[in-house]
């Protein structure tokens, strides 16, 4: 947004995007973002809307759905030649993450961290939330189930990112066909 572009934002949290709301207020850039409740498997868009897609840190390992279905339902509201960028934690970034965590947990955003069960790279709350991460070879088994190379390349010793290019000519990829080596987290969202 801060340099010009429109940004529209999703999560399935009230108040993370009410939170996300007040900073863009706060930057002066709230006319350039519109932040929505919304399920990342059930996109209320139109089909080639976005230039850009992302989905950051927590995306791949919080959202409790399937990367892969996540990742074509992202495909879908991709423009031709657009791009979506995934990224998850590198190993390395393991303290920072979780004072991460903490500090959203003293927000009441998720539930205080079950330490004992917080380990190999999955953060565990007492409230049953549970967030993990992915590596490089689960990153490329997206960009092959989407039919593309996927270009990884580690940031700062703290992030992997993932550059999936759309085709021009690509088409929707089914949501409904064959599975891939992706992670996935399939519980059941806690009430």
């Amino acid at each position: 947004a801060q340099a010009g572009a429109l940004v529209t934002g999703i999560d399935v949290a009230g108040r993370s995007l009410e939170l996300a709301r007040q900073r863009a207020a706060a930057a002066g850039l709230a006319s350039r973002c519109d932040y929505r409740l919304m399920d990342a498997l059930a996109l209320d868009l139109p089909d080639a809307t976005f230039d850009v897609v992302a989905c950051v840190q927590n995306g791949i390992g919080a959202f409790r759905v399937d990367a892969l279905r996540m990742a074509r339902e992202a495909w879908r509201v991709l423009k031709p030649r657009g791009l979506l960028l995934l990224s998850t934690y590198a190993d390395a970034v393991w303290p920072d993450r979780l004072a991460w965590f903490e500090a959203q947990a003293a927000e009441g955003l998720v539930g205080a961290l079950d330490y004992s069960a917080s380990l190999a790279g999955t953060i565990v709350c007492r409230d049953g939330f549970r967030s993990t991460r992915a590596t490089a070879q689960e990153l490329r088994a997206l960009g092959d189930a989407l039919g593309v190379a996927a270009q990884i390349e580690e940031v700062d010793a703290s992030s992997l990112w993932c550059t999936l290019r759309k085709p021009a000519s690509s088409s929707v990829v089914s949501t409904s066909t064959g599975a891939a080596d992706v992670p996935s987290n399939n519980r059941s969202p806690s009430p």
